[in-house]
């Protein structure tokens, strides 16, 4: 799909765009603008979780003494 292979947009944010449009199109078939909906069938991209891990009382120290200046 052009999105994510050619704008190299992660699974996460095409999936979400995907999402929008289809939302567009079920109004349109509402409206009786359109009888179908051209986004059926249209599969997503497979989103793989990352695994986060709790910060350690050093990482989360070093966090807090940050200078944000």
């Amino acid at each position: 799909m052009y999105l994510r292979e050619t704008k190299g947009l992660s699974a996460v944010t095409v999936n979400k765009t995907m999402s929008a449009g289809n939302m567009v199109f079920d109004f349109l078939i509402k409206e009786k603008v359109i009888s179908e909906n051209p986004m059926n069938g249209v599969e997503r991209f497979k989103v793989v979780s990352k695994k986060r891990d709790i910060p350690t009382v050093t990482e989360m120290k070093a966090h807090i003494e940050f200078n944000w200046d």
